[in-house]
């Protein structure tokens, strides 16, 4: 049975700052739509208006992992920092099976 690698992450953003936030996340969107491995990459908002969060399915933790020496990925990502004010929660996954998977 074929694996994936997922993520999920809860952001805290600064006061007031939650579009800007979801604006540089567009960016990193668009290296993420030409990197291997990367299945889908979803920004999503609550009711809460300082919190976005990342939900991401890599095809394996390697491919995720990569990521990190992509200058692209890691331009982008500095430019988010400034925005975020905490990663309140984080979970690892290794997904095993869903709808559009198999």
């Amino acid at each position: 049975m074929k694996q994936y690698y997922g993520q999920q992450a809860k952001m805290v953003i600064q006061p007031g700052k939650r579009d800007e936030c979801i604006a540089q996340l567009k960016d990193i969107i668009a290296v993420l739509q030409h990197t291997p491995g990367c299945v889908y990459y979803l920004i999503s908002t609550t009711e809460e208006p300082d919190v976005v969060w990342i939900s991401e399915l890599w095809t394996s933790k390697e491919a995720k992992d990569a990521l990190a020496t992509n200058p692209e990925s890691v331009q982008a990502m500095k430019e988010l920092t400034p925005f975020i004010a905490s990663i309140a929660e984080r979970a690892a996954m290794t997904v095993v099976s869903g709808f559009g998977l198999e």
